[in-house]
Formats: C-alpha cells, structure tokens, sequence
C-alpha cells in the first residue's frame, strides 16, 4: 500500500522535471529567434564580402604579405546562421625574402654526392624570391544570432605560390575562427575579424566587410 503513492510522488517529479527541461529549450529557441528577428532574420539570401588579408608563410627567411580577398555567399532562406562561400584572395605586397638559407654540401645533414649545391635549410627557403600567394577556398559557414558574433568555416580551401617548399600540401579541409559585429538589421551586413590555418601551416588573417544584395 506504501509502495504506490512513493511512485506517484516519482512519476510526478519526473514529469515535472521533463516539464521544465522542454520549457526551458523552448524558451532558448525562442530567445534565439528573438535574436534573429532583430537582425533580419528574413533578409536577403545572397551577401558578399571584400577583405583585407595577411599571409604568414611560418619561415624564418620570409615575412608575411599583404594582399585582398573577395568573398561570395548565399545562405539558407529563414536560417541566418548558416551560408555558403566562395573565397579568393591574392597578395599585392609580397613578403620580403631575406635571402635564400641553405646548408651547405657536403656536411653531415648533407651529403655532397647526393646534394652537390647543397640542401633546404630547415624553417626556411632556399628560394630568392619574395612570398606571392593566391588563396582560394569553398566553405560552410556558421555564425551566432545577434548583433556580436563568433563563428567559423569549415571547409575545402589552399593556397599556390611561387615558393616551392611551400607547395606541398598547400590545400585540404580547413577550418578558420571568427567574430564580428552586425551592423545593420541585414543578417550579412557585417565587420569581421577571421583566423585560418592551412595544410601547409601557413597562417591567414583578414579583417572583412560583408554586405547583402539582391540579383
């Protein structure tokens, strides 16, 4: 007889638990698309973006260029958070090359008979050239509700260049960081910072403005 109301006064706190659990998502959703709602949820599909780029090559005898990047997306209709991208970017300063570093023929690291001018210095390029890079990417992007926001692309994008230590490996899946302020009631009309790193450890940071605009 004692056993039935203990398991009502269970049933009950179950229920009300789940109860409050399924209240609570609801209102973060609703939260959610509050947010949205603020921005534009319903805005324009297409949006695109012009970038200022840097470029960080990670050897020692290179410095970092400098260049523009131009973005093309379209999200999906009634989801803000979501879009598509088409990315190219190239280098109108290239970084400055210190001087090709190699070590020499015929020390232990570099035997002359195999190597007679000698061999890659590692860290570095044997190369005279300064650093020239076109970039290039296809991603998925997914950035927060809300006039500020963090996010990131994932994704296929790569790089060429003209310095050959740099060439392999220099594309595959990728992934960036980014945050950024909205600002316009237009879901794409934004300022944004970005951080991407690819196959080949080469660093890419841009800061970008992104606008909407009708076909």
């Amino acid at each position: 007889m004692t056993l039935r109301p203990v398991r009502r006064v269970q049933m009950h706190s179950i229920c009300r638990a789940a109860l409050i659990g399924l209240l609570g998502c609801f209102a973060n959703m609703a939260h959610a698309q509050d947010a949205d709602d603020r921005i534009g949820r319903d805005d324009r599909p297409f949006y695109s973006g012009t970038s200022f780029m840097s470029v960080d090559p990670g050897l020692d005898n290179l410095d970092a260029a400098f260049g523009l990047a131009q973005s093309i997306g379209i999200r999906i209709p009634g989801v803000s958070w979501v879009g598509f991208e088409l990315d190219l970017g190239f280098t109108l300063f290239g970084g400055e090359n210190d001087g090709g570093q190699s070590i020499p023929a015929g020390g232990n690291d570099c035997p002359a008979l195999q190597n007679p001018f000698g061999c890659e210095q590692p860290g570095a390029t044997a190369s005279n050239d300064n650093f020239q890079a076109i970039t290039y990417g296809l991603y998925t992007a997914f950035r927060t509700p809300g006039s500020f926001y963090v996010g990131t692309r994932l994704g296929f994008g790569g790089m060429t260049t003209n310095i050959d230590e740099l060439d392999e490996d220099s594309d595959g899946f990728v992934y960036s960081l980014q945050g950024g302020y909205r600002w316009s009631k237009a879901t794409h009309n934004m300022v944004q910072l970005e951080y991407l790193e690819f196959q080949n450890d080469v660093k890419y940071f841009s800061i970008s403005a992104f606008y909407a605009f009708d076909l």
